[in-house]
């Protein structure tokens, strides 16, 4: 499993995703711009058929297939247009088609890892949770910053530290290390407002 692979595959996309009725969907431009970010040469393509159309039609309904190549591998992925429960369409028009072209493309960067928990059911991707050492380091500036700590632990959706996510620990340590500094300088304001 390439390092990427590994970092995309564990990234947490929930909160770029989109519910529509039980299926979920994942925003294409974020999609796009985050497989960018770590794969620099990547590149696209929307297969057309005969006609250059993007799609491809039969009796069972319209299909479209996209393929990405990315740091020497390239995945084709396929996907059928669609109506609103999910199930094949023998009519649509061009709108059905862009719509699925770029859910086909989302899909297809899920074959290198992004995302790829979606198509599985999960809710959430397998990731690392923090080390005793960020475990430490969060409740040291929560003591500091006086916290509280029911209101923290609800924000990140976890019962104890012990349970945060290691894509999580950056954003609450930046959070409270810039309330600790916020704190600090409006203490040494106060401070010098009784002084004068």
């Amino acid at each position: 499993m390439s390092d990427i692979f590994k970092k995309l595959s564990t990234l947490n996309v929930n909160d770029r995703t989109e519910k529509k009725g039980k299926f979920t969907y994942l925003s294409w431009a974020w999609a796009w711009d985050t497989f960018v970010q770590n794969y620099p040469d990547a590149t696209y393509e929307i297969i057309k058929n005969e006609l250059n159309l993007p799609y491809f039609n039969s009796e069972a309904g319209g299909m479209v297939y996209t393929r990405v190549t990315a740091g020497g591998i390239t995945h084709e992925m396929w996907l059928p247009i669609m109506d609103f429960k999910n199930q094949a369409k023998k009519q649509f028009d061009m709108m059905d088609v862009n719509k699925t072209v770029m859910r086909c493309l989302v899909k297809n960067l899920a074959m290198f890892g992004l995302g790829l928990y979606i198509y599985a059911g999960e809710d959430l991707p397998e990731e690392e949770k923090i080390t005793n050492q960020q475990i430490s380091m969060l409740s040291q500036l929560i003591a500091d910053t006086e916290v509280d700590i029911a209101k923290f632990l609800q924000a990140y959706k976890i019962n104890t530290i012990a349970d945060m996510y290691s894509s999580q620990f950056q954003h609450a340590l930046s959070a409270l290390q810039t309330k600790l500094k916020k704190q600090k300088e409006a203490n040494k304001d106060a401070t010098q407002n009784t002084t004068n």
